[in-house]
């Protein structure tokens, strides 16, 4: 540009639109993070940004470094149950699309040899928060969570101790905790205050 050249560019394929096309997560907005930084501190606060970003983001991964990458992801808790889109060797013949939770996908390549390049689509904040409790939690979570609920409601709980309790039990987010509370109890209120003083007990 500095010198005047004039620049053309050539339309060609992009794994990374591919892969959102096809991710079935949210494609109005997104953030391309390409590949995230090998190791040390800026790779760890690449990732914590990650927790906060609104957008549906975009990965790329090499199939030696998806398992690392998977499990720092799943250290942010708050990360775990996003919906996660894998596509593998897009436009080549051995293409491939998984559609998971982050930890579901931990889990699935713990016991299988990533090969080939990988696209990963992760599920924004804004798309994340919409979704009710109960698409967040598993179907084992969810019976698990209502036994531990349920429990101490009988006991006589107020409903902002309950969700604190089993968050730190379990590692859930209160909030979800709180409304599935809310859900069992049959109250229909707006989002929960769990800093401030509980009124629906």
């Amino acid at each position: 540009l500095e010198s005047g050249a004039k620049i053309s560019v050539i339309p060609g394929a992009s794994a990374a639109l591919a892969g959102l096309s096809a991710s079935g997560l949210d494609t109005t907005r997104f953030a391309f993070e390409g590949f995230l930084p090998a190791k040390g501190k800026e790779r760890r606060e690449r990732i914590a940004e990650l927790v906060s970003e609104k957008r549906t983001i975009i990965l790329y991964e090499a199939p030696h470094r998806l398992k690392r990458t998977l499990a720092d992801l799943n250290d942010e808790k708050c990360l775990q149950k996003r919906r996660l889109s894998i596509g593998r060797e897009l436009t080549k013949e051995y293409e491939e699309y998984l559609y998971l939770t982050l930890q579901e996908a931990l889990d699935y390549y713990e016991e299988t040899t990533p090969r080939g390049e990988f696209v990963l689509i992760l599920e924004g904040k804004s798309e994340f928060d919409i979704r009710s409790p109960q698409d967040v939690f598993t179907k084992s979570e969810q019976a698990s969570l209502d036994e531990l609920i349920t429990g101490r409601l009988a006991q006589g709980k107020r409903l902002r101790q309950i969700a604190k309790e089993i968050a730190e039990l379990t590692g859930l987010p209160a909030n979800d905790i709180y409304e599935r509370t809310l859900q069992l109890k049959g109250i229909k209120t707006g989002p929960p205050q769990l800093d401030g003083d509980d009124k629906t007990n």
